[in-house]
Order: C-alpha cells, then structure tokens, then sequence
C-alpha cells in the first residue's frame, strides 16, 4: 500500500531537484534583464536555486545520513513499534493494513490449529506471523492469558478492551467460534473474506 506513493514522491524529489538545479538557473539571466522588481514568490525560487547548487552536495550526504538514520532507528525495537502503530493510525491505510494483518492472522490460526499444533504454540507462532510490534505484543498477552485457563474471546477483549488493535468483529467471530466449538472453520471463513 505505501510502495507506490513512495515512489512518486521519489520521482517528485527527483522533477524538483531537476527544475531548481538545472532549469530555474537558465531562466534566471531572463528574469534578471528585463528590469522589473520580481515578486516575492519568483524571488524565494531564484534563492532556493542558489542555495542548492550551492550546497548540492552536503544536501546529498545529509539526505543519505537520514535515509540511513531512518533505517536504522525502524529496525530497533522502539521504531518498529512507532513505525507499526503509525501505520495503523494512517487514515483509510491504516484500516486497510489492519484488516490484512488481521486476516493473517486468522489464516495462520486456521492453518496452525487445523494442523493439530496446541493452541498455546499457535497463539505464539500467529503473533510472530504477524509482522507488527503491536499486534505480536497483544497476541504475546493474549496467549498468557489463555495459557491461564481464560477462552481466547475473553483474552482478547481483556487485552485489548477498546478495539484498538483488534477489530470488534474479529472478536465477536472468535467469541461465536468459540461458543460453537468451531473457531477453526471461523478462522478459514475470516481468512478467506
């Protein structure tokens, strides 16, 4: 979902730079001989021109030092869990991205329960699975408290009592699998949907 934006924003940096290194220098003389005070905004461009053929290159170490920084800090721990959680609070993508990892996740339930594993050792390997700090926190919680005796409805509401990470319909399907005894077939309808 966020690889396409990505890239024309890549090609939108790349046009800018183009135009302020290359064309606005050319047109520069143009503006400069016909004698007329130029407006601000024409003004603040020219400027802007200057100062990136001047500094071009420092302007490209501190863009790579960033990128690398960037890198750097989304695979520690702490970046990964905001990474994670800003991608979940995204508008409309946000939506989007929890309903794929939520479908994962019943997909990896349905495939791990259906191949006998216990249950415990499935909630640990879906959280993994999962691919997001926070959901693999809350599945790590979730699977302490059905290790203690509770159903997996009831970890979750518990875990996450406001639906933020889990959405209420995945509990109410996990809640009506659970009291029909068939939270296998409801794990493969949810991944299939």
């Amino acid at each position: 979902a966020l690889a396409y934006p990505f890239i024309i924003v890549l090609f939108l940096v790349g046009a800018i730079m183009t135009i302020m290194t290359y064309i606005i220098p050319k047109l520069e003389p143009l503006f400069m001989n016909t004698g007329v005070e130029l407006p601000f905004a024409t003004q603040a461009l020219i400027s802007t021109s200057r100062f990136i053929q001047g500094n071009f290159w420092a302007i490209i170490i501190l863009v790579i030092v960033g990128i690398l920084s960037f890198q750097a800090y989304a695979k520690s721990m702490t970046g990964r869990r905001a990474l994670d959680g800003l991608y979940l609070r995204i508008p409309v993508i946000g939506d989007v991205y929890r309903n794929y990892i939520i479908v994962r996740i019943a997909s990896t339930l349905s495939l791990l329960l259906e191949a006998g594993i216990p249950i415990i050792r499935t909630l640990v390997l879906t959280g993994e699975g999962s691919n997001n700090v926070i959901f693999h926190e809350k599945i790590e919680e979730i699977s302490r408290k059905v290790q203690n005796g509770k159903k997996i409805a009831e970890s979750i509401e518990e875990a996450d009592p406001e639906f933020s990470v889990f959405t209420q319909d995945f509990y109410q399907i996990i809640a009506a699998g659970e009291r029909t005894s068939t939270i296998n077939k409801v794990c493969q309808k949810l991944a299939t949907q």
